[in-house]
């Protein structure tokens, strides 16, 4: 039993960390989040064991791999909140294409 109530304490924390906790601009810091947040999904499902072994542990890499990408998202969402993207003239883009699908100019003699 005290299994079950350390593993619903991390699986709170992982849901806290996953939707309520603000998410840290940093990139290292971020990334260290995340990885703590997939170590708490991890612990939750392997503590509580609702599938055996080998599917509470699927069940938790599973589950936080989904929580660390909505952490990115919502990194995503804080980042390029009331931001626009600066290059937005259409003769940027035509340049764009043209040196994806031709060759480099070559010097006018």
């Amino acid at each position: 039993m005290p299994e079950v109530f350390a593993g619903a304490i991390c699986l709170i924390f992982a849901i806290m960390l996953t939707f309520v906790w603000p998410v840290q601009r940093g990139r290292l810091s971020n990334q260290l989040w995340d990885l703590f947040t997939l170590g708490l999904w991890l612990a939750a499902a392997y503590l509580i064991n609702p599938l055996g072994l080998a599917g509470s542990l699927a069940l938790g890499i599973g589950a936080g791999f989904i929580a660390v990408l909505i952490r990115d998202f919502r990194l995503w969402a804080v980042r390029f909140r009331d931001r626009s993207y600066g290059r937005r003239h259409r003769y940027y883009w035509y340049g764009r294409v043209r040196n994806w699908y031709a060759r480099r100019r070559r010097p006018r003699w």
